[in-house]
């Protein structure tokens, strides 16, 4: 009885063990994501401008956004998990638009541009010996009545020492014909004489609607601007401009805060990582990040 009582216990045994080792693990209901993005600082960009932690992409969209705790579900085997160490995402920034401007070089196709070609800044000097060159061929010149003016493309004083445009780099070459050159984008810049010719000194007052401090966009606006906004143009604002669920993972890692960062800063911003589609096309390069 003892040697059947013994053997009854050890067949319970053996019948638990096998009951914990066949017994199905628990399965979570969420996909496997292609990647996860963890410990960031992520502005989504959605209705309520919510900010984020972790990410999750599959098969190029967005699969999951929330916090570091929620994404670990979507972890599997062959996911591949990103550190963000900190570090700021937004999505990606969809440019759709045109400047009226534009039209200009349908009038005057053969604005001469300063730079030796696309890609490569000009020199203040370079500048300066082009200026000389069209005053004495009269390439660039606009048709009129004397002291004709001058127009010109391409400056971008951000590469000169200092990095400044000043009226009178121009009036060193030019003191008698009006000068207008168009910054590569988004701004101008002109000598003494075209402002002397346009009326404009220290003293003239703002022109009505030409600078109203009070309805600078705020950077939650702008930020809004350059991803909804132009996702809305394109008429794709249900599967770009934020980040969300569904969407395609179109987003930039930039190494500093967007939001808190001093305003001068911004420009300096430099990404550090750009995904299209839930893949990387860019990474900086690791000296350059330091």
């Amino acid at each position: 009885m003892n040697i059947m009582k013994r053997l009854s216990g050890i067949f319970s045994i053996f019948v638990l063990l096998v009951s914990f080792t066949l017994a199905p693990a628990a399965v979570s209901d969420a996909p496997e994501a292609d990647r996860v993005y963890v410990n960031g600082n992520i502005y989504t960009v959605d209705e309520e401008f919510s900010t984020a932690s972790a990410i999750a992409v599959k098969d190029g969209q967005f699969i999951y956004v929330g916090d570091d705790a929620g994404v670990k579900a979507y972890i599997g085997p062959l996911t591949f998990v990103f550190d963000l160490e900190g570090k700021t995402v937004i999505p990606g920034l969809h440019d759709a638009h045109v400047h009226i401007r534009y039209g200009e070089r349908i009038l005057y196709p053969r604005i001469p541009d300063i730079r030796a070609a696309i890609g490569e800044w000009a020199s203040v000097e370079r500048m300066q010996e082009l200026i000389k060159r069209c005053l004495a061929t009269g390439e660039g010149m606009r048709p009129g009545p004397e002291p004709r003016w001058l127009v010109l493309s391409g400056w971008m004083s951000d590469v000169w020492d200092p990095p400044e445009f000043r009226k009178e780099l121009i009036d060193a070459v030019a003191p008698d014909n009006p000068v207008y050159i168009s910054r590569y984008t988004h701004g101008s810049g002109a000598n003494s004489k075209a402002l002397e010719l346009a009326g404009i000194t220290r003293d003239t007052p703002d022109p009505p609607g030409g600078w109203i401090p009070e309805q600078a966009l705020t950077r939650e606006e702008a930020l809004r601007a350059a991803t909804m906004g132009g996702a809305y143009v394109m008429h794709a604002e249900d599967i770009l401009g934020s980040i969300e669920v569904g969407k395609l993972a179109d987003f930039v890692v930039i190494p500093v805060d967007y939001m808190t960062i001093p305003a001068e800063d911004i420009w300096k911003i430099e990404p550090e990582m750009t995904v299209i589609g839930g893949e990387v096309v860019y990474t900086r390069p690791v000296q350059a990040q330091k």
